[in-house]
């Protein structure tokens, strides 16, 4: 699991949980993963808001004097706004 807040430049800012796997290849590098996630908090003009993201990775081997691996990925997020 891990939070992220994404913050923009007028100062408001979302707020998302995300769970989800990762999968292994026999080199033990991560091959790939999917998660969802679900907005938890908003702010600024984003105060109020609900929804989620669905989103899937391809994650690279990991090269010697990496701490982690490095990865490529798309998702949507659905969410829905209070009425002003």
């Amino acid at each position: 699991m891990q939070y992220v807040t994404v913050n923009f430049e007028d100062g408001s800012t979302i707020i998302i949980k995300s769970y989800g796997t990762l999968g292994g290849t026999a080199a033990g590098a991560l091959a790939s993963g999917g998660w969802t996630s679900e907005i938890i908090q908003g702010t600024g003009r984003f105060q109020g808001i609900k929804g989620t993201q669905a989103a899937k990775a391809k994650y690279l081997p990991i090269e010697k004097g990496e701490a982690g691996p490095k990865g490529y990925g798309e998702g949507t997020i659905t969410y829905t706004l209070p009425s002003k």
